[in-house]
């Protein structure tokens, strides 16, 4: 499929932008062979992970106000929806998008649903229990999962990539998103600077059941070790990913036979990087510390060599 210079380059700016940030949960450098295909993984990652996030008010993102972020993530929806429909306009970030779009066949439900999620974040919308951490997590994780799943599970056709019949990608990719926001919520809860807004990210329900003072959790940021009921909410939260991760497995692996051959491979690389961020802070034990500093890629693993080597999912020679 050929490529303008002016189209190659918007791709490249999508990919340099990426290249400038340090986002170890969710891996967007996936190895993926095909270039025309990890091109638009790029410029579909930078939309939906990087440019959607960063319209967020501080310490989430970037926007000064709350009445800011509103309207930086309407027009962040409104330049995903002109890409949409074929009129990106001069930003070689949007050039990108409506090809991407275009040639994946990408519907807008994700941007819709992500614009959602993080309208409520914005809006400091709280979260009572976990049926609504999972509510949140379809928005700001499976929805976004969706349009990553059809980029890698597509099958190349003569002008567009086409999923298979059969394959859902809203089902098989739901599990995998909350697996993932779940994970990132983990990681985020000791990096706001601001007290009280980790119930901003947590359900006031599992705070409550641990008894944990809303306020209290930021207070231990410079803990090397996790107060006893902060270890056992974090651990709860892992036990609930571990189950959302084992179900993705299990639907991933079904549909193999239907996927392209090397989407096994680039869905593993995809799990391997919250699998193993997860069995860090397990084996840090939550150390606030750990949590409020980061966990670096060299403590995690990269891309290519994930710390634990795999995310358990089969490949195509049938080794697991």
């Amino acid at each position: 499929m050929a490529r303008s210079p002016e189209l190659l380059n918007a791709y490249a700016v999508c990919t340099r932008h990426l290249r400038g940030l340090r986002r170890p949960a969710i891996a967007w450098d996936l190895g993926i062979p095909d270039p025309d295909r990890e091109r638009a993984f790029h410029a579909v990652y930078y939309s939906l992970a990087v440019s959607g996030p960063a319209c967020l008010p501080k310490p989430w993102g970037k926007s000064h106000s709350q009445a800011l972020a509103v309207t930086q993530l309407q027009r962040w929806l409104e330049t995903a929806e002109a890409a949409h429909a074929g009129t990106p306009g001069a930003s070689p970030e949007a050039i990108a998008l409506a090809d991407a779009m275009h040639r994946f066949s990408l519907p807008m439900e994700p941007w819709r649903k992500v614009e959602r999620g993080l309208a409520a974040i914005a809006g400091r919308v709280p979260m009572y229990d976990l049926s609504d951490l999972v509510v949140r997590a379809r928005s700001l994780g499976s929805a976004p999962a969706s349009a990553y799943f059809r980029l890698i599970a597509a099958r190349q056709g003569t002008r567009r990539y086409c999923m298979a019949p059969g394959l859902d990608a809203e089902e098989l990719s739901h599990d995998l998103g909350v697996f993932c926001y779940v994970v990132e919520v983990m990681r985020s809860v000791m990096q706001l600077d601001i007290h009280g807004q980790a119930a901003t990210l947590l359900p006031l329900e599992v705070i409550d059941r641990h008894n944990l003072d809303r306020l209290e959790i930021a207070g231990y940021r410079n803990n090397r070790e996790a107060p006893q009921k902060f270890f056992e909410m974090m651990n709860d939260l892992a036990s609930m990913a571990r189950r959302f991760y084992q179900s993705t497995l299990i639907k991933i692996t079904q549909s193999a036979a239907q996927l392209p051959p090397e989407a096994m491979v680039t869905f593993d690389r995809y799990l391997a990087h919250p699998l193993s961020l997860l069995r860090t802070m397990q084996s840090e034990r939550f150390s606030p510390v750990g949590l409020a500093v980061g966990y670096p890629a060299r403590i995690i693993g990269t891309v290519s060599e994930p710390s634990d080597g795999s995310s358990e999912l089969p490949h195509a020679d049938g080794r697991a």
